[in-house]
């Protein structure tokens, strides 16, 4: 892993892989971003190659393929119960109870398994932590998420395309779980992590469940929507290109582990496939956004 410090930009971790009898070049300039670009709460992954599938016991399995992907912002944290409130809030504000009925979080799970429902004007429930990760949301709520936090922020929000998530969580050396290739089930917020019934935590604990870019929350607590449409067969092309999925129903790629997930459901290399007006209660988001807009902005 290598740190860059330059003065006046912000630390980048770059990681490397270098295979037997290989060496490694970097064969395009690394864009540093300037102070004051990254938020508390971003994590900033290079443009670059990384491993993409290659992990037989994962969920959904592809083969293993070298991918290139633009540079990204993407939040450290997966979208908490607080932050999603927010939203909810605002949108109530303009336009009443009818304009988040269909926002509303759906099949929420509390810590005793108890099914938990949100207020009408958008206020989550009272035994809900607000630093829990939020769950029980659509695609199509997810998105109007991103949307909402692009226009408070200026800054272009969405959601990340499954390739973005899955270089933030494994690096570029296809390593099986955010932090190498052995797992213990205390490492990340899953299944069989802790005694007593599995639920959600908040998003400051599992401090192990962490990326070699410094993303938290990959591997365990609550899985997150992905911009891209469901393709059976993974990215088309060698270079992956973020385009605008179609408004039909065509199903949309979720990806990282969750509270109640078994450790190959936790693996970084296996996809699921949702429906988008679906709503799941392992199921929440992160946001992500390109970076550079454009490349004049940034120092190489």
């Amino acid at each position: 892993l290598v740190r860059i410090d330059a003065p006046g930009h912000a630390r980048v971790n770059l990681p490397v892989l270098i295979e037997r009898e290989t060496g490694w070049v970097q064969d395009e300039p690394v864009l540093l971003p300037p102070e004051g670009e990254l938020g508390l709460d971003d994590a900033y992954v290079p443009a670059g190659w990384f491993i993409f599938g290659g992990d037989a016991e994962a969920i959904d399995p592809l083969p293993r393929r070298r991918l290139w992907v633009g540079g990204f912002i993407i939040r450290r944290h997966p979208i908490t119960v607080g932050e999603y409130g927010e939203f909810l809030t605002a949108r109530h504000d303009d336009g009443g109870a009818d304009a988040i009925q269909a926002f509303l979080p759906r099949n929420v799970i509390d810590a005793d398994g108890r099914k938990l429902t949100w207020q009408a004007d958008g206020r989550p429930p009272a035994s809900e932590p607000t630093t829990w990760p939020v769950i029980g949301v659509t695609w199509h709520a997810a998105v109007a998420y991103a949307h909402w936090l692009a226009g408070q922020t200026g800054l272009p929000w969405r959601l990340p395309h499954e390739c973005e998530w899955e270089k933030a969580a494994r690096g570029v050396d296809g390593r099986l779980y955010p932090w190498g290739n052995f797992t213990d089930p205390t490492w990340a917020c899953v299944f069989d992590s802790r005694a007593g019934a599995a639920h959600r935590a908040p998003t400051s604990e599992f401090d192990s469940d962490v990326s070699p870019f410094g993303v938290r929350g990959l591997a365990g607590n609550a899985r997150s929507w992905c911009w891209n449409i469901y393709a059976r067969g993974g990215p088309v092309s060698a270079r992956v290109e973020v385009d605008v999925p179609r408004a039909t129903g065509e199903y949309r790629i979720a990806k990282g582990g969750a509270w109640s997930a078994t450790r190959n459901q936790s693996r970084s290399a296996a996809r699921f496939g949702a429906r988008p007006f679906d709503a799941f209660s392992t199921l929440g988001l992160r946001v992500a956004r390109p970076w550079p807009a454009h490349a004049s902005s940034a120092s190489k």
